[in-house]
């Protein structure tokens, strides 16, 4: 199948430099040249894709997924969520270690997700490795074994076989970053400040609860707490989901100093507020949480201004149940989004503010790319796999459940209008979706840079 000259022509086509009108040659699943200007012709022996005119952009590598497979694929897993994720432009996600059982803390856990993986999902994929209750040697065995990085949380994960990390991990954590080049992903709110505020609290919670749990001073003081570590160890740190202005910018200034760190956020940041929290509920319940309609805008400034690294959905499901009842302690939270971020970052950034095509496509594909060493992908460029996508302007494109693919299909964008459609989506040059239809293709599993490596150099916690 990769071995197939195919073409997509009469593209409005995003490079890195600029965007151009023409047509894109694949061959051998790998992107051939670019050709400007209208071409009737086409690929001796090959296959044509007409864009009418509609953008074509490298597909979106989600590095923050929640597939939860095996063991809670009644909340979601690689089927489903692999469906949605192509509908909505990804070609690449990275499945988070929890809230799968086991958690992918170990050897035979990382087996049993990869196994799942190779199966089931659409796309492709690559598996974080979790770092919890386990120690070095588990580290090191999955690093080995191919995980793209490691994920902790500072605070309660919301699911008790995956605990939050106490200072020492962290730093021993760290540790072994510096020594081994390996990533960590790290959930930034003070959960010892959370616990003491949950303590003044009824047993029952509100909305306005939740949202004093999580205030904005807990995600400020782990984020400086990580950032003093980060740099007095010398790691390779990620801060996920950020939710503040604030977070970006202490790591902006970070960077700026030379700390190995990049900082993240979602499209429910720069889309929905902590008044549709308080209004709408659960359906709008996350954490961190949704915060104010200032820091939405600050946060498309920092966005504007190059200073997120990249864009990820942060998919995490869960069963209708789960986002039903009075106390809001007990509610899941989670947004479902992996369908909607490519519809929804260039609908809000390029349709409406107006921010270029050549700084928000990068947020979604080759700043990611990068990060994780993915030399050959991420963007338009010869020989690089042609993992694309097609997204045409459609005024009067309103999401709805019925086309949204997930499980439980809980979306919170439904019924917004998003005038930026996907049309199509391709894995190294193979048609995966289009126009709601799946084709067969060939996923492949993306190892990180410890693969079938051994390292001398690991400091002991």
């Amino acid at each position: 199948m990769k071995s197939k000259t195919r073409t997509i022509r009469n593209a409005h086509i995003v490079l890195e430099e600029g965007d151009v009108w023409g047509s894109l040659v694949i061959e051998g699943g790998r992107i051939c040249c670019v050709r400007e200007g209208i071409h009737s012709e086409e690929q001796a022996g090959g296959e044509s894709f007409d864009a009418e005119g509609a953008l074509l952009i490298p597909a979106m590598i989600d590095a923050h997924v929640h597939f939860n497979e095996p063991g809670r694929t009644h909340w979601e897993g690689f089927v489903h969520g692999s469906r949605a994720a192509l509908a909505g432009g990804v070609s690449v996600i990275f499945d988070m270690p929890l809230n799968s059982l086991p958690p992918t803390t170990h050897g035979d856990a990382l087996a049993q997700k990869k196994a799942a993986a190779q199966v089931r999902c659409r796309t492709h994929y690559g598996l974080w490795g979790g770092i919890a209750d386990n120690g070095l040697d588990q580290w090191r065995e999955l690093w080995c074994a191919g995980v793209v990085g490691f994920k902790l949380f500072m605070a309660d994960s919301g699911v008790p076989e995956f605990p939050a990390v106490g200072e020492e991990t962290l730093k021993a954590a760290l540790r072994f970053s510096a020594a081994t080049g390996a990533l960590i992903a790290v959930h930034a709110e003070d959960g010892a400040a959370m616990q003491s505020r949950r303590l003044t609290l009824e047993t029952v919670w509100t909305r306005q609860d939740y949202l004093r749990v999580h205030d904005h001073s807990s995600e400020t003081a782990a984020v400086e707490r990580l950032i003093y570590w980060t740099e007095r160890l010398g790691a390779r740190v990620h801060i996920v989901h950020a939710s503040l202005a604030d977070t970006v910018q202490k790591t902006f200034r970070a960077k700026q100093r030379g700390v190995d760190i990049s900082v993240e956020t979602c499209p429910h940041y720069l889309t929905l507020t902590d008044q549709e929290f308080l209004e709408r509920g659960a359906l709008y319940q996350c954490a961190p949480p949704l915060r104010s309609a200032k820091n939405l805008e600050e946060l498309w400034e920092c966005v504007a201004q190059g200073r997120v690294d990249w864009i990820a959905s942060d998919h995490s499901p869960s069963p209708p149940s789960m986002k039903e009842g009075g106390d809001v302690s007990k509610i899941w939270g989670g947004i479902s989004g992996v369908q909607s971020s490519v519809e929804v970052l260039l609908s809000e950034g390029w349709l409406k503010r107006h921010i270029p095509l050549t700084h928000l496509v990068p947020l979604l594909s080759r700043n990611v790319a990068k990060r994780f060493k993915l030399n050959d992908r991420g963007s338009i460029k010869p020989g690089y796999w042609a993992d694309l996508t097609v997204v045409g302007r459609d005024p009067s494109h309103r999401l709805e459940p019925p086309l949204v693919y997930d499980v439980h299909r809980h979306n919170p964008y439904c019924g917004r209008v998003l005038p930026a459609r996907v049309r199509a989506t391709w894995l190294d040059g193979q048609l995966a979706y289009a126009d709601e239809h799946w084709f067969d293709g060939e996923s492949e599993w993306i190892t990180g840079q410890g693969w079938r490596r051994e390292s001398t150099e690991f400091v002991s916690p």
